[in-house]
């Protein structure tokens, strides 16, 4: 559709719509909004430490393969990811892994995930809001986390496989991070005090995610609040 803001009009006449047409964000990112005391206890239990200036880095792959039911076992490369960069960065940074919930079976009885490997019990929005850095593939988590306006960087070591096999739905020029294919170019750009794809960011949580602001009490599930 050509204009975003004509899809209330065409509801309305299409269906012959009476009521109102609430045009808002997810209401799961408000979750990403945190008060001091939410933020400090989700710090605590991702071990993140008692410095308050050691930044979040938190690693969220996709799944790979052919099938959402039959993930390929990627447990060895993600947990190698995590540790390669937390060396590099060394320990005014945390890294965690948050795997997808395809193949969070594959590490969650693994004694080397268990320092970083985030719980299937914690709201991932909960989690992106201590998120200081967001490292993903082409998973569609990145969507929600544009509400912190804070940096993406996309870690696509085998871009041409996964294209392959799943397809994307943007080149790698478009999209708000800069693309890497190895773990010293990734430490580089997560360390970097300058982050070029700002401008670009912004155009995307303008053109993707404009109600998702995630700061209630006005956030974006606010509307609903008022009409019940």
């Amino acid at each position: 559709m050509d204009d975003p803001a004509d899809v209330p009009r065409r509801l309305q006449a299409a269906r012959h719509l009476r009521g109102r047409i609430l045009e808002i964000g997810y209401p799961r990112v408000d979750r990403q909004a945190l008060t001091p005391a939410e933020d400090a206890a989700l710090r605590a239990s991702i071990r993140v430490g008692s410095d308050p200036g050691r930044q979040v880095v938190v690693y969220a792959p996709t799944w790979t393969g052919e099938r959402f039911g039959a993930p390929r076992d990627e447990a060895d490369a993600m947990l190698a990811t995590v540790a390669g960069l937390q060396q590099r960065l060394g320990s005014t940074y945390r890294v965690v892994l948050k795997a997808h919930q395809s193949v969070h079976h594959l590490l969650a009885d693994r004694p080397d995930a268990r320092s970083v490997l985030i719980s299937n019990d914690l709201p991932t929005n909960a989690l992106l809001g201590v998120t200081d850095h967001l490292i993903t593939d082409f998973s569609s988590i990145f969507f929600d986390y544009l509400a912190q306006d804070r940096p993406i960087t996309f870690y696509v070591p085998q871009a041409g496989q996964y294209r392959e096999e799943r397809g994307a739905y943007f080149a790698d020029d478009e999209l708000p991070g800069e693309v890497v294919h190895d773990l010293d170019t990734l430490a580089h750009r997560i360390q970097a005090e300058v982050d070029p794809h700002l401008d670009k960011r912004r155009d995307w949580a303008e053109r993707f995610t404009p109600a998702a602001t995630g700061t209630p009490p006005t956030g974006s599930s606010t509307p609903c609040s008022e009409m019940a």
